[in-house]
């Protein structure tokens, strides 16, 4: 998934997270805070998502969404004060919660492109051989269906063969 649809989820979950409360929420990606404003997101987003963030705008969160500059960028940049915080201390605090949050980011993406472990691939290996017992099994369930289907087939014809055979004299 792209960067966007990252934002997008996080962004909705940290809303239902905070459901029924005002509260101010962060991003650093527009695109996303832009898709979140606009019900036109919605072609942008999976279908799962988009019915989590009609979950949201249902449920009373009261969750006000800002842009906030990624990596130290625009050191000028400021937003609004909110709950009794000044305009410096919301904007502070705002770029310390944006570098935690990519910060937690890349290292969960280092562990995603580092080199497979031990663990992983033993994983991997054990997801391979369910799915080959899995198609097995229904290889097999197949195959014993179509036998299961001629049986039958041979059953109906000899009661009907039975069925239109002149009774013998005795």
């Amino acid at each position: 998934d792209s960067s966007f649809q990252a934002e997008v989820v996080a962004a909705v979950l940290a809303s239902l997270a905070m459901a029924e409360r005002a509260a101010l929420g962060f991003s650093d990606c527009k695109a996303a805070l832009a898709g979140i404003a606009r019900a036109r997101a919605a072609p942008r987003l999976r279908a799962e998502r988009c019915a989590l963030w009609r979950l949201v705008q249902t449920s009373g969160t009261a969750v006000s969404w800002r842009w906030v500059p990624a990596h130290d960028r625009s050191p000028e940049w400021s937003t609004d004060g909110f709950g009794g915080l000044s305009s410096l201390e919301v904007s502070r605090l705002a770029r310390e919660l944006n570098a935690a949050a990519d910060a937690a980011c890349t290292e969960c993406m280092a562990a995603f492109s580092a080199p497979r472990s031990a663990a992983m691939r033993r994983l991997e290996a054990s997801y391979a051989s369910a799915l080959e017992w899995s198609v097995r099994s229904i290889q097999n369930r197949w195959t014993g269906a179509v036998a299961l289907f001629d049986h039958m087939q041979d059953v109906v014809a000899a009661e009907r063969g039975a069925r239109s055979a002149p009774a013998s004299q005795g």
